[in-house]
C-alpha cells in the first residue's frame, strides 16, 4: 500500500504556492497529463476556458488565484493548466459514479470514498497549510489543487461528491468553494463563503463542524439547494436528494450505494469512527460496492481511489489510499 505524502505548507498565499509547486513539480505534471486525456479538447480551447476561471476565481478569492498562479510557477508549469486543474470538475465531460459521504453529527465524524480514476491513486497527496494567525488545515488533494476534502483548526470539515447537473458550469469552481470552507474562521463564517461563491457548478458537499453542525449543499448548475441537517447521520452518493433534477446515467449505483449506507446506519445507530470506517469499507454488496474495485467506464479505470475520515473534535484526519479494506490508514494532525 502506498501512504500518500504529507506537505507542510506555509506563509502567505504565494509561499504556500511556490512550495505546493516546487515539492510536487512531478506529480502536477503527471496530473495533467491524466486530465488531458480526460477533457479530450484542444490546447487553446482549455487555454480560454481557464482564462475564464481564472477571472472567476480572482473575483472571488484574489488570494487563492494568487496561490494557483506561484503553483505554476513552482512546478514550471503553464498558468492555464493550473487554472484548469482548479475547474477541472466543471471541465470533466462526463459523469461517473463516484463518492459516498457520511456525517455523523453527534460524534463529530465525517468521511467519505474518493472514486475517480485509477491512475491517480499513486498521485493522491495530503497538504498540511498554516496560514499564520489565519488558521490552519489538513486536505486530501490532487497535485495542483488548492483544495477538496478536509478538515481545519476552526473545527471544519468537508467532503465532496460529483452530480450531474444541467446548465453552464462556469461559476466559481467548487474546488475553489471547498479550499474557502476550510480557510474560514467559523461554521457561519464558511456557510456565507459558500453563498458568496453562487451557482454555476455541479456538485454536493457536506459540511460538518466540532461543534455538531451539518449543512449540505446540492450545486444544481443555476440554483444552490442548502439544507441544513439534524443530528441523525446523514449520506449522500452521486444523484440529487434535494434538486428535482433526473439522477442521471449512475442512478442504480448511487441509489444503491445510499441505500446500504443507510441500512448499516440504521443496524448500528451509535455514532463514532470506528462505524465510519467499517460503512466507507463495506463491499457486502459487490455489483454497487461503497468502497468499489477498478472497473472500466468511460475507457477508463475507475474506483475509490482513496478513503478520508475526520474526527471534527480532535483535528485529525486519516487516510487510505486504494479500493482495499483491509488496507491500513495513515493517521494526521494539525
Amino acid at each position: 500500500m502506498r501512504e500518500p505524502p504529507l506537505i507542510d505548507l506555509a506563509g502567505s498565499p504565494a509561499e504556500i504556492g511556490l512550495g505546493h509547486g516546487r515539492a510536487l513539480a512531478a506529480e502536477i505534471a503527471a496530473c495533467i497529463d491524466v486530465y488531458r486525456e480526460v477533457f479530450d479538447r484542444p490546447e487553446s480551447a482549455i487555454a480560454d476556458t481557464a482564462g475564464h476561471f481564472a477571472r472567476v476565481i480572482r473575483g472571488y478569492a484574489p488570494h487563492l488565484a494568487e496561490e494557483i498562479e506561484a503553483i505554476a510557477a513552482g512546478a514550471g508549469q503553464p498558468v492555464h493548466w493550473l487554472y484548469a486543474l482548479n475547474a477541472r470538475s466543471e471541465l470533466v465531460p462526463f459523469s461517473a459514479p463516484e463518492c459516498t459521504a457520511v456525517l455523523m453529527p453527534r460524534a463529530r465524524v465525517l468521511g467519505q470514498t474518493w472514486d475517480w480514476i485509477e491512475r491517480l491513486q499513486e498521485l493522491v497527496v495530503v497538504l498540511r497549510i498554516d496560514r499564520g494567525g489565519e488558521g490552519r488545515l489538513l486536505t486530501v488533494t490532487e497535485p495542483g489543487i488548492v483544495g477538496k476534502i478536509g478538515l481545519s483548526s476552526a473545527g471544519l470539515g468537508v467532503c465532496l461528491n460529483f452530480l450531474a447537473a444541467p446548465g453552464r458550469l462556469d461559476g466559481v469552481p467548487v474546488h475553489i468553494v471547498l479550499r474557502e470552507i476550510l480557510n474560514a474562521s467559523s461554521f457561519e463564517a464558511a456557510r456565507q463563503r459558500v453563498r458568496e461563491a453562487g451557482a454555476g457548478k455541479g456538485g454536493h458537499v457536506l459540511l460538518g463542524s466540532a461543534g455538531g453542525e451539518g449543512v449540505s449543499y446540492e450545486f444544481a448548475g443555476p440554483e444552490v439547494i442548502e439544507t441544513p441537517l439534524a443530528e441523525t447521520p446523514f449520506a449522500h452518493t452521486n444523484h440529487w436528494l434535494f434538486a428535482d433534477l433526473p439522477p442521471g446515467e449512475s442512478r442504480e449505483n448511487s441509489v444503491a450505494r445510499l441505500q446500504t449506507a443507510a441500512a448499516l446506519l440504521a443496524a448500528e445507530p451509535g455514532q463514532d469512527m470506528a462505524r465510519l470506517r467499517a460503512l466507507l469499507g463495506d463491499q457486502s454488496r459487490p455489483d454497487n460496492p461503497i468502497c468499489t474495485p477498478y472497473r472500466p467506464l468511460h475507457g477508463l479505470s475507475i474506483g475509490t481511489v482513496c478513503t478520508v475520515l475526520m474526527d471534527l473534535a480532535a483535528r485529525r484526519l486519516a487516510v487510505r489510499v486504494g479500493p482495499r479494506p483491509q488496507d491500513g490508514f495513515r493517521e494526521l494532525a494539525l
